[in-house]
């Protein structure tokens, strides 16, 4: 099995698995795992709970559809008490991951992975943010550094990191 991982981040006050929203792999899974008894399991698994835990023989077979996880963001809007916006769910992610992933790697591939694109034109055309603050705040270093070199015809002014 293999996937990309997702962090979520909640606010403080929220947390979502220890308020039964999100299932969670039973310990037994983890300890299996480790035994060499399962070669992976899924960290959300789909179906039914058994006392908030999915059991460590459904932990390895499926992991939570995008229906469930759909309906999980709406129960985690209602917990923070923020309204509803359709398309934030998986979209929000994406564009999330679109416009935080340059921040943490400049190759393409990792790029395109964060955000399950096949090519970086999509990516940077429709889900990365053109008025990001991060980046315009960037190019404004950038281009402090360019007029330096222009004018102190520094050799290494164009090396120098953001």
């Amino acid at each position: 099995m293999s996937g990309t991982v997702i962090r979520f981040l909640w606010a403080a006050r929220l947390n979502p698995t220890a308020a039964g929203m999100l299932p969670r792999p039973s310990s037994e899974a983890e300890a299996a795992y480790r035994r060499g008894e399962l070669p992976d399991y899924f960290l959300f698994p789909a179906g039914r709970l058994r006392a908030g835990v999915a059991p460590v023989e459904r932990a390895a077979v499926q992991p939570l559809g995008p229906t469930a996880i759909r309906k999980m963001f709406v129960a985690v809007e209602e917990a923070a008490g923020v309204e509803h916006l359709d398309g934030r769910a998986f979209y929000g992610l994406r564009r999330q991951a679109a416009d935080l992933g340059p921040e943490f790697s400049t190759d393409s591939r990792v790029l395109n992975r964060l955000t399950g694109h096949a090519d970086s034109a999509t990516r940077e055309r429709v889900y990365q943010d053109s008025e990001n603050l991060r980046v315009a705040a960037s190019a404004a270093k950038a281009r402090q550094r360019m007029r330096s070199f222009l004018r102190e015809g520094r050799p290494g002014g164009l090396a120098v990191a953001a």
